[in-house]
């Protein structure tokens, strides 16, 4: 059996290394397409997940995600998935920014795996709860079912 790499190196690392991603720019081209047609259908089909397992549970949960790609001569393609086509359900960002509970804003630029939190520009004063007092996983499940001991049995 060969020996398993211990630090793959990433395909965003490995395509800057010279020599080890093709030359030829129709490949690397069609390299691209073809991976990001991949992750749009995963990304949609993930979304189509969140929608039906919210029609499972009996909650109604409206999706939208919209990927503009913009290629280099100017022109864009847009890809859409919408959960619930046919009405006006889609809110403004203004209107998203004074809900509350405080939304949940993914960005790019995040390191971690948690959202940040739109603060309302009226309460300034707000600060985000610290996550203190958090157990370890491991106390929270169970290993097996508890023992339970049995009494004596009395004859007589």
């Amino acid at each position: 059996m060969p020996q398993k790499n211990v630090n793959p190196t990433p395909w965003r690392v490995k395509r800057q290394i010279p020599g080890t991603y093709s030359s030829d720019t129709k490949k690397i081209a069609k390299a691209n397409n073809e991976r990001f047609r991949r992750q749009k259908a995963a990304v949609f089909k993930r979304a189509d997940a969140i929608f039906v397992d919210g029609l499972d549970t009996g909650r109604d949960r409206r999706v939208y995600i919209l990927i503009m790609d913009k290629k280099k001569s100017g022109s864009h393609r847009y890809a859409k998935y919408d959960s619930h086509p046919g009405s006006e359900w889609i809110p403004t960002t203004e209107e998203i920014n004074e809900l509350w509970p405080m939304p949940e804003v993914w960005n790019p630029s995040r390191s971690d795996d948690e959202p940040e939190t739109i603060i309302n520009h009226q309460s300034s004063s707000y600060e985000r709860p610290r996550k203190t007092g958090r157990r370890p996983r491991s106390e929270m499940t169970l290993r097996g079912p508890p023992i339970i001991p049995r009494a004596p049995i009395l004859r007589l």
